[in-house]
């Protein structure tokens, strides 16, 4: 017997092989949006964003964006970047500071003797790179950071946002820390250095005139007009002292962001004297406006907290959205029986498609949204923080507040039972699970207290009705909604829920920051289930049939076709491997919720039940990634049966342009790359002919 196990064994391992070498993921088209720390600008026009996820670059200014991460670590929030005099790019990017000298497509590790998270980047006159970061200090490198020095040491207890030179050379940065706030002075290249102000400052900005701006927390703007020895509060028509972004633009007009839950984009005409709110077109709900750049043109771009990218070309009268390409940091997913998918996006809202992820449209612009889930009678919930439960009953396109019973609106989690009763888990320290057995429209609580759910709480309910509880300390069961009890055997202790899955089985996962465990016994016993997994940080958890597992983590997705006692990893053409979400639509395609937008499987996923392997349920012609292109993209088509097959580019006018497959292939899901160098731009329909079937697609080759 033992031997056949392993010989059994084997066989997934061989059969999960085959499937990772393929095409696994394609992306969709968004949820535009994310959250923009920083631009920069070179010489020939490109622009340069960093986001919680890497570095965009537009070459067509800002119109569409593309994802330049070649290099950079997995984790690589990017909040600062400062562009050379020959177009060499620096970016900190976490815990490093990386360069480019190919515009972006290749990074490069240059943090040799450097310490700490980076957010702020200068270059001076002579190319002398500086750096500030939390809990290391200001650093500088005079041979395009190859090598750095220490310039200033506060042993780890500062952070220091902001750094500014002016004509003279005078480096100015804004810190706060454990010893204090304010603004730091340089006039030796930072060898020595003063501070002539104690306010928390976050931004710092510097005209012509060599008048210095500071956006701070709590006190507004300052403004020195001495080269900082004396500072003033300068406020007369700002709403908000929170001033986290400032820029000035070349004829002196000066801008500030401000944040904390009071996102808006302010002007002034008179160096500060007075201030004029200017955020027409930018979107309800932005808490932070991080970052305010100007281009070589004049024009002016905004990076914000989960709502990516505004442009003004009207000196601020009015803004546009500028997000093609970049994509939201997706939470939570619920593929529809009715086609419709929709995506909560961290501090953007909660989105809908009804045309598989082509187009998004803003459904729910209310963050931050925790949890949401669609009922089986076609009713949505969702769930935010501080606000309690919303529901629509004709699929997003109108939502009431369904709060009554609840003591606390603080929702961390929802689920369903297999008879449509609602569960509601609430609370900020300590929570509450809550029940609703009318679609919402009543509350009770099921009266137990459940500790340590500030950072994690997650419901399941089985066939049975038992519910289960997973908190940052364990895990929980009722089996009457009443009575309650731990159920943490053979579990680390404490171990930390992120989330939970019950299969058709009636099996229950968890995911924890150890890995995945599994009970097959009701939560009576747990057993560790990792054999495989290389990245034991589980965020997401889901199964369309008994044996077939899926795990997302921080560094990608893990596949399991015998219930979580091997896995591979599967992340084929998944371009962000930070995985937060993941669900079954009723056509068995797998979408992954990242922190780069939505992706879903090329194929669908179903499962035999002779030996629980994936295979290939139907013909299929993905779309084209990218689309538009410029000039090559990606077609993906699978095939169920041997057959015949062609794949063929026609233009507008029905003329064959490109013949990219023409021959006999055998199962599989295939990738062919077209180059359209020879052709002009324009609209173009690829085919894909495989036995009686026939499918047309569109795409718009841009240059």
């Amino acid at each position: 017997m033992k031997k056949l196990y392993n010989l059994l064994t084997i066989y997934f391992l061989l059969q999960l092989n085959v499937i990772a070498q393929q095409n696994f993921w394609e992306p969709t088209n968004g949820p535009h949006g994310g959250f923009v720390h920083a631009f920069a600008f070179s010489s020939s026009g490109s622009i340069f964003a960093g986001t919680e996820t890497g570095v965009y670059r537009s070459t067509d200014d800002g119109n569409n964006w593309a994802e330049i991460n070649k290099g950079l670590p997995t984790y690589r929030s990017v909040e600062c970047i400062a562009i050379n005099s020959v177009d060499h790019i620096f970016i900190g990017a976490g815990e490093g500071i990386y360069r480019s000298t190919d515009k972006g497509e290749n990074w490069i590790d240059i943090t040799n003797g450097l310490y700490g998270s980076y957010k702020s980047l200068v270059i001076d006159s002579n190319g002398n790179i500086y750096t500030g970061s939390t809990g290391g200090g200001i650093f500088r490198s005079s041979d395009e950071g190859e090598n750095w020095i220490v310039v200033y040491n506060d042993y780890g207890i500062t952070d220091f946002y902001s750094l500014a030179i002016n004509s003279k050379g005078y480096i100015f940065s804004g810190f706060n820390g454990r010893n204090g706030s304010g603004i730091l002075r340089s006039t030796d290249n930072g060898n020595t250095w003063t501070q002539p102000s104690v306010y928390y400052t976050w931004a710092l900005a510097i005209t012509a005139n060599d008048f210095i701006f500071a956006g701070t927390q709590g006190n507004g703007v300052l403004r020195s007009t001495d080269d900082g020895e004396n500072w003033a509060q300068i406020n007369n028509g700002l709403s908000s002292s929170y001033v986290i972004a400032l820029t000035v633009v070349p004829s002196g007009i000066i801008y500030a962001g401000t944040g904390v839950f009071a996102g808006g984009i302010f002007r002034s005409t008179d160096y500060g004297d007075s201030w004029f709110e200017k955020s027409n077109g930018l979107p309800e709900n932005i808490r932070n406006i991080y970052d305010l750049d100007v281009d070589l043109s004049g024009n002016i771009f905004a990076g914000t907290d989960g709502k990516g990218i505004y442009q003004s070309t009207d000196n601020g009268e009015s803004w546009i959205e500028k997000n093609n390409g970049l994509n939201s940091y997706v939470l939570s997913l619920l593929p529809s029986s009715d086609g419709n998918l929709f995506a909560s996006a961290w501090e953007n809202g909660l989105f809908r498609s009804t045309n598989d992820g082509f187009e998004w449209e803003r459904i729910f612009d209310d963050p931050p949204i925790k949890s949401s889930l669609i009922k089986s009678n076609g009713s949505i919930f969702v769930g935010i923080y501080g606000k309690g439960i919303f529901r629509s009953n004709d699929n997003g396109d109108n939502w009431m507040q369904v709060n009554n019973g609840l003591s606390s609106t603080n929702i961390l989690a929802l689920a369903a039972d297999p008879t449509g009763n609602l569960y509601a888990g609430t609370g900020e320290f300590d929570g509450e699970i809550f029940k609703s057995t009318d679609n919402g429209e009543t509350w009770f609580n099921l009266g137990h207290y459940f500790s340590h759910v500030r950072w994690s709480m997650n419901l399941a309910v089985n066939s049975y009705g038992h519910i289960f509880v997973g908190t940052g300390e364990g895990i929980y069961r009722s089996t009457d909604g009443i009575n309650w009890g731990e159920i943490n055997n053979d579990l680390a202790n404490p171990v930390v829920v992120q989330c939970m899955m019950i299969n058709s089985l009636q099996h229950v996962f968890i995911g924890t920051y150890s890995g995945v465990y599994r009970s097959t016994n009701i939560g009576n016993n747990w057993g560790e289930i990792n054999n495989g997994i290389s990245n034991t940080n589980i965020q997401a958890l889901a199964s369309n049939s008994g044996l077939n597992i899926f795990a997302g983590t921080l560094n990608g997705i893990f596949q399991s076709t015998n219930n979580g006692d091997d896995w591979i990893e599967i992340n084929n053409n998944l371009s962000n491997t930070s995985v937060h979400s993941l669900a079954f639509n009723a056509n068995n395609y797998l979408y992954c919720g990242t922190s780069s937008g939505v992706f879903h499987t090329s194929m669908p996923i179903t499962s035999t039940d002779d030996n629980n392997t994936l295979v290939i349920g139907e013909f299929g012609l993905s779309r084209n990634y990218p689309n538009p292109f410029n000039p090559s993209t990606i077609i993906n088509y699978s095939i169920p049966e041997q057959s015949n097959v062609t794949l063929i580019i026609f233009d507008v006018l029905g003329r064959e342009v490109a013949n990219l497959v023409n021959e006999e292939k055998s199962v599989g899901n295939y990738t062919i790359e077209f180059n359209a160098t020879q052709l002009v731009s324009g609209i173009y329909f690829y085919q894909l002919r495989a036995g009686d079937f026939v499918e047309t697609k569109k795409m718009v080759l841009l240059r």
